[in-house]
This record gives structure tokens, C-alpha cells and sequence, in this order.
């Protein structure tokens, strides 16, 4: 998820080429209050550990592990994009993050092992500022297929090439995604035969003013379909693909511009479109933002709009209140949310 993305960058090699880079960590812990004034209460927390241990000159190993709670089961309403982006079933123990990267140069990086989504794609900071789940990953993507998407990671292989305007980003990771390090559905386990392919791509122009982002997915799956009248089976394949843009301007210097839209293909998924906007307004010590965006599930329609600030009041304490209107053709909801932040 792009609010718990945390870059750890090795320090410079000191010396000769034997001697490498100090082993780096992090800790980011979020937890808030949440409200649907009319006397229900929710409080969901999120831990990520993290760290990455250079073991060569252009190697490193990267981990990082999440626990999320809360402190009742359900959620305050029943929205189909989910308000908070850090609100999921208790955890007490998951791993995100287990991987050998590769920096050949200051252009390319190869990632191999557990990774998820969240740590590459839509990680801008306008993005990272909105704590509804749709600012990040778009629910075309992550209501559509049940991948490596917070709080779960697969196996797979990133690359990553960025150069002074160009990104290029590209993954393929096991077609599902899985959380546990340990017991029958483990997070380490590569088996396409079952789970299918997810392959993900995205190509970006970046310049100071102006930022912008196309890419699309594919996943694929072998399917068992029953024949009752021959009490035999037959396997098909079962692909599925999204296409998604999005924008990201400089208005002026305080003002800023984000808006994306998305597109799933065929017939059966949870939500064939997505259209969002939004501000943001740069003042001392703290972020102003506004998003409103527009959803079409197999439900139905949802458009959410949030208001939301986020105040810096150290180097590493956030405080962040947010208000949200959810509306929907059988709900309308306001609820708010009041968020601490660390990052040590």
C-alpha cells in the first residue's frame, strides 16, 4: 500500500570494494480513530518493520513484515472501495517485503523474491496523502483479482528503469497472493498451475511540472469447469486485463493536480470502471486534500469524495484528520477518521 511505502537507501560504500554499505531499518506504525457519528467507533492499527543488509558492492537484501488489528470485527459501513487504506482483518504477523534486489548503475533495479504491488506502483506522494484504498491502487486492479495487493505479496520479479524523465516499470508475480510465512497457504509458494500469472506493466514521462503514467495488467488462470451430464472435467484458460492512466500537475507553486482513470475488460469483474480527481495544497507544515472519484462495481455505482489533512508535527509524527462522504444508490454515509502517524 502506498501510504506504508518506506525507501530504504544504503548508505556509500566506504573504502575498498570489500567493504560494503551499513544495513539500514525502518519502522512505520499507523493507527485512527474512526466515526460514522452515529455512535459507532472503529480504531484499526498498522506495524511495518522493515530492512535492507547490503551483501555486495550492487546486492541487498530487503525484508519487511506487517501486523494490523482493530478493535471490532465489522466495518463501519459497507462501502465498496473501503475509506481506510490500512483497515484490514486482525494480523498478527505477515510478511510484505522478502527479496535479493539488484542495482546495476543508478538506472536499473531487479527485484526477486516476496514483493507486492504497493511497494511500486502508485506510490507518488499526492497519491500517499488520500487514505481512501481507490487514491492508491485503482479497485479495477485490486478488487478484480485476488493478487499481491496489502496485506498480501507473492513471489515474483520486479524491474524497475528510471532515468532523468523515462520510468519504466514491469512485474510478474504468482496469479494469487498469500501473507503467512508459514503453513499450507504460505506466502513463498509459485504455483502458476493453480493460481494463474499476474504480469504488470505501467511507462511514465516524469518533469518537474508534470507527471504521466500509463499502464495495464493481465492475469491469468487454468479453470476446472464440471460437466454433470459426462461426470467428466475440462480446463480453460481464464485471462482478465486492465488498462489504467493517470496525471499528476503542478498548478502552481502551492497547487496541485492528480486524475486517473481505469478500465477492466470482460464480463465478470467486480468493477469494470474507475474515474478519480483531485487537489492537493501545499501550506507550512502540512498537506490540504481533496479527492472525488466515481466507481462502477458489479453492485452498483459508488462515488466517494474526501477532505483531508495531513499535519506535520515532528519529523516523524503525523496527524492527519479526514472526512468522507460515500454515496451510493441504497447508502449514503459520512464518516471520519483521525489518523497518527509515525516513521522512524
Amino acid at each position: 500500500m502506498r501510504f506504508l511505502r518506506f525507501i530504504l537507501v544504503a548508505a556509500p560504500l566506504l573504502g575498498s570494494h570489500l567493504t560494503f554499505a551499513q544495513p539500514t531499518f525502518g519502522l512505520q506504525y499507523a493507527t485512527e480513530l474512526q466515526t460514522d457519528f452515529k455512535g459507532g467507533f472503529n480504531m484499526p492499527g498498522l506495524l511495518r518493520l522493515e530492512a535492507e543488509v547490503p551483501v555486495g558492492n550492487s546486492v541487498s537484501f530487503q525484508a519487511a513484515s506487517i501486523s494490523i488489528g482493530k478493535t471490532r470485527n465489522e466495518r463501519l459501513i459497507n462501502d465498496f472501495q473501503v475509506f481506510s487504506n490500512i483497515e484490514e482483518e486482525n494480523l498478527p504477523f505477515g510478511l510484505a517485503v522478502m527479496n535479493v534486489v539488484y542495482r546495476p548503475g543508478n538506472r536499473h533495479e531487479f527485484y526477486v523474491g516476496v514483493r507486492n504491488i504497493n511497494e511500486d506502483y502508485f506510490t507518488s506522494p499526492i497519491t500517499s496523502l488520500f487514505t481512501n484504498s481507490s487514491c492508491g491502487v485503482f479497485p479495477t486492479i485490486s478488487t478484480n483479482y485476488d493478487i499481491a495487493n496489502y496485506p498480501l505479496a507473492s513471489v515474483g520479479i520486479h524491474y524497475a528503469y528510471c532515468s532523468d524523465n523515462l520510468q519504466i516499470l514491469s512485474s510478474i508475480y504468482n496469479g494469487s497472493g498469500y501473507s503467512s510465512p508459514w503453513g499450507k497457504e504460505h506466502v513463498f509458494q509459485f504455483n502458476p498451475a493453480r493460481d494463474g500469472l499476474f504480469v504488470m506493466g505501467q511507462i511514465g514521462y516524469e518533469s518537474t511540472q508534470a507527471s504521466f503514467y500509463m499502464g495495464g495488467c493481465l492475469h491469468t488462470r487454468t479453470e476446472t469447469l464440471s460437466r454433470a451430464e459426462t461426470l467428466s472435467h475440462a480446463e480453460t484458460l481464464s485471462r482478465a486485463e486492465t488498462l489504467w492512466g493517470y496525471t499528476e500537475c503542478s498548478l502552481t507553486q502551492d497547487l496541485s493536480l492528480i486524475a486517473g482513470c481505469s478500465h477492466a475488460f470482460g464480463s465478470q469483474v467486480s468493477c469494470s470502471d474507475f474515474l478519480g480527481i483531485g487537489f492537493l495544497y501545499a501550506i507550512p507544515k502540512a498537506g490540504l486534500g481533496l479527492y472525488t472519484d466515481y466507481a462502477r462495481m458489479d453492485e452498483g455505482y459508488e462515488c466517494a469524495t474526501e477532505l483531508t489533512c495531513r499535519i506535520h508535527v515532528s519529523e516523524h509524527l503525523d496527524l492527519q484528520p479526514t472526512i468522507h462522504w460515500i454515496n451510493q444508490k441504497e447508502m449514503k454515509a459520512l464518516v471520519s477518521l483521525l489518523r497518527l502517524s509515525l516513521v522512524l
